[in-house]
């Protein structure tokens, strides 16, 4: 339930100081007595509230509808060469093609055809619009074979866009559809785009000066970056949580034969038909399973507020409080099926809250807290809140830390603030994740550690709506749309995405297409890049894959001292086998390292041990050692 900027907005009106401090906490535990909820009632609704259609224009909502351009502003740059006739009706064709893209999310190939040939029409009349999203598809082949509209682009830039500002630096950045990367004019286009507030351009910014990427080192200007991304982030997300950014990881497949079945990984089409018929037979976990991959889209299912609407209602008839604290959420944030209704949200949260439910307890306290519909009540707060932390909830510990970072209603406590945002953030809350990484950059209750923060916050900017295409990027992989998967990966990539690093680089290295709008340029060179900034994102698999390519020289000149040093940070940092093994091998050949057969032996001995798996390499390995240990003995060998 953590939203928007009301999280940054202390209400005004004071309350008493009840000074509930960590002393108060322990003998409230020490008790087992639970906070009483009899003094919430329906009579504390001040405002049962209407639902109120927001005053974005239906255009506006039905471009962002499709995620594939939602990471694009809508900027209407008007061209000095373009008449008033000409651009209404160059408009009007643009239209057209907005209303074919956004008609269904998953388009025929003669939907997209027709839109694509529309497009191409209004931007020969030089429609701004329909020129950026023209370059942007072809650029990532949205539509056909990728390509590099550079024309548009710079007429664009030249007319101030900061979304071709943005295009033209990872362009330039990337060398796609040109003769030459060039890194440096990368830079002054991220940086226009930049002062634009452009976000992608600011993430591609905050990136680059963390980790001295064709710029000076700065941890300062990298925190200013991803500071004003967060602060984006954390503004607009809803109460219900606002859909899930699914990201996988290619790599974890391959170490993985069960990541398909994980819960991490997208939902089988089979087990999700088979959760659909339990819950239309009345299965109520079927129900708040179905409900919540419908409500956030989480993996891998596209988000249906009717679907999540329709599925939490039957658990709720049968009386589950998750179902009623979910469709509490629904209703205080208002959706197209619930309208906004400040009493119905209260009732649900109430009936969930009575049945011990920690949605129905942090919903109460998100109320009294902000004023929803009810007067601001600290003490009413705090205790709903404090109800659901003792059940370990993520949003009861980030509120119950966000009143005593603000000291509201409680005695103002960085330290105990710190203690429950961290327990927040670790059970995944994005706006803890925010707040922490505001108290390292400011020094508040802990010592001021930029490196620290920028990790926060550029945490919390990359869930942002605009990495909803991961989804897309990976299932294009899967369904052998290799193109289209690289070059979706290869944006995000290059806004510092680790996920993504890793995924471009490791498709990359897999297939054998030709990529022509790399211009011949040595696509092992490319891999290599990425897996080594992965691994400086501390990625252990892409430490190995850098040192496999120094070892072999792949991409990069063979050098077996540098390739030991990255098996080295594998094997400290992550103690993983593989990194062992290597170590091992090499100690025992001396590649690179003095050559040592007992390190080699314990090595080959704590590679194991991390990973049964290893057994039948390391046994081998073991054995030649042994033979080798055995023949000195006899001074066969010297």
């Amino acid at each position: 339930m953590e939203t928007d900027s009301e999280l940054d907005k202390k209400p005004k009106k004071k309350q008493p100081v009840i000074l509930l401090s960590e002393t108060f906490i322990a003998e409230h535990r020490a008790s087992k007595e639970s906070p009483s909820l009899h003094d919430i009632t329906e009579k504390d609704i001040t405002n049962k509230g209407i639902y109120i259609e927001d005053d974005v224009p239906k255009f506006v909502k039905k471009y962002k509808a499709n995620p594939i351009y939602r990471e694009l502003s809508i900027e209407n740059v008007t061209f000095d060469d373009v008449d008033k006739g000409t651009f209404e009706e160059s408009d009007e064709i643009y239209r057209e093609a907005i209303d074919i893209l956004t008609e269904n999310e998953y388009l025929e190939w003669y939907h997209k055809k027709s839109a694509y040939d529309l497009l191409v029409k209004a931007a020969e009349m030089n429609h701004s619009e329909a020129m950026k999203i023209l370059a942007y598809g072809d650029m990532l082949g949205h539509f056909n074979e990728p390509k590099f509209h550079l024309s548009y682009l710079n007429k664009l830039a030249e007319y101030g866009s900061s979304d071709a500002n943005m295009l033209l630096g990872f362009i330039y950045s990337t060398g796609l559809g040109i003769k030459d990367r060039d890194p440096r004019k990368a830079i002054i286009y991220y940086s226009i785009a930049g002062l634009y507030s452009n976000t992608l351009a600011q993430m591609a910014l905050g990136y680059r000066y963390l980790y001295g990427i064709n710029v000076e080192k700065s941890c300062s200007t990298s925190l200013d970056y991803y500071k004003k991304v967060a602060e984006k982030v954390i503004s607009s997300l809803k109460i219900t949580g606002g859909q899930a950014i699914t990201r996988y990881k290619l790599t974890d497949e391959v170490e993985s034969s069960s990541s398909h079945s994980s819960l991490s990984g997208p939902i089988d089409k089979n087990l999700l038909e088979y959760y659909i018929l339990m819950a239309e037979k009345g299965d109520t976990q079927a129900c708040i399973g179905l409900g919540a991959l419908y409500l956030n889209g989480a993996r891998g299912v596209n988000p249906s507020y009717e679907n999540a609407f329709h599925y939490y209602s039957i658990a709720a008839k049968d009386g589950s409080p998750t179902a009623f604290g979910y469709l509490g959420k629904m209703y205080l944030e208002g959706t197209k099926v619930t309208p906004q209704d400040n009493l119905t949200a209260f009732n649900y949260f109430k009936k969930s809250a009575e049945k011990g439910s920690p949605v129905g307890q942090t919903g109460l306290g998100y109320m009294y807290l902000f004023g929803r519909g009810v007067e601001v009540n600290y003490t009413k707060a705090y205790k709903s809140f404090l109800l659901a932390t003792e059940q370990t909830h993520p949003e009861g510990q980030l509120y119950i830390g966000y009143m005593h970072f603000k000291g509201l209603g409680v005695k103002r406590d960085f330290a105990l603030a710190l203690k429950y945002l961290q327990a927040a953030a670790q059970g995944g809350s994005i706006s803890a994740f925010y707040w922490l990484g505001h108290m390292y950059s400011k020094g508040l209750g802990v010592f001021s550690n930029c490196e620290t923060a920028v990790g926060f916050y550029k945490t919390v900017a990359e869930r942002g709506k605009w990495g909803v295409p991961f989804m897309q990027a990976y299932t294009n992989y899967k369904n052998g749309k290799t193109k289209e998967a690289l070059l979706q990966y290869l944006l995000f990539a290059d806004l510092g995405y680790e996920v993504a690093q890793s995924n471009f680089a490791y498709i990359l290295e897999k297939t054998s297409e030709n990529f022509e709008f790399f211009n011949d340029v040595n696509t092992k060179e490319i891999a290599f890049t990425f897996w080594r900034r992965s691994a400086e994102q501390n990625n252990p698999i892409s430490r190995i894959k850098v040192g496999d390519y120094l070892y072999y020289g792949i991409g990069t000149e063979k050098d077996y001292k540098e390739a030991a040093e990255q098996y080295k940070l594998a094997a400290d940092k992550f103690a993983n086998s593989q990194a062992l093994f290597n170590l091992g091998y090499m100690y025992e050949h001396g590649l690179g390292l003095p050559k040592d057969l007992h390190l080699a032996k314990r090595l080959y001995d704590q590679a194991v041990e991390m990973n049964p798996e290893a057994f039948v390499p390391v046994t081998i390995a073991l054995f030649k050692l042994k033979l080798i240990f055995f023949l000195r003995s006899l001074n066969i060998l010297g």
